[in-house]
């Protein structure tokens, strides 16, 4: 594991985060996922801003627009957003497209969003990837597995807002999730968040 992905619909909470080095479990922030469509999309100075800071991002699409083609694009599946019927349509449109999609469950539409992707031959891992929430600190399956180890799982959404305390939620990355994002090793993530600082500080004596 990597480190931490962050979710919000304030991207600038997730900015102050990495700007102020908040880390959960000794792991460190390495991603962010905002929105690109839906009631909170975020501005494209925010995305602009993490990447500077040396944060890799994805765009989460609520409604599953094709128009929308970042690199990494996360579908949310949840109620009032795409079903899993949907959510797995999007997929395999995405998968015609050349892409790896990956889709936001939690752990009771997990089992329906992964049948009905297989009902259109789309097979977790080697077809589509999935971000699970759990949001109670955990990372357990509803059968008591470990989802970091899961089949296609890129991260586990395991913490929300009141247990770590800033608007946002946090994930763990697994190894896949790593390559997902194209991340570098840890220590070359380290190297740059110096050299920002360093940057930083210079310019504001200059």
């Amino acid at each position: 594991m990597s480190g931490l992905l962050l979710d919000s619909t304030n991207p600038n909470a997730i900015i102050d985060a990495v700007r102020a080095k908040f880390k959960l479990r000794d792991m460190v922030i390495r991603a962010a996922a905002l929105y690109a469509d839906g009631e909170w999309p975020a501005p494209p100075a925010a995305f602009s801003m993490l990447h500077r800071l040396g944060v890799k991002t994805a765009d989460i699409t609520v409604t599953g627009n094709p128009a929308i083609k970042a690199a990494k694009i996360a579908s949310d599946v949840e109620p009032g957003n795409l079903t899993p019927g949907a959510a797995a349509k999007w997929a395999e449109e995405e998968r015609a497209a050349g892409e790896w999609p990956v889709l936001y469950v939690n752990r009771d539409n997990k089992g329906d969003t992964i049948s009905a992707c297989l009902a259109l031959s789309l097979e977790p891992a080697k077809h589509f990837g999935l971000w699970v929430a759990t949001l109670d600190g955990t990372f357990t399956d509803k059968n008591g597995a470990d989802l970091r180890h899961e089949p296609g799982v890129v991260a586990v959404q395991a913490f929300g807002t009141k247990l770590i305390g800033i608007d946002a939620d946090a994930s763990v990355l697994t190894a896949l999730g790593d390559n997902w994002l194209g991340l570098a090793p840890t220590w070359e993530a380290e190297a740059h968040a110096l050299a920002v600082e360093l940057a930083d500080l210079l310019g504001k004596h200059a």
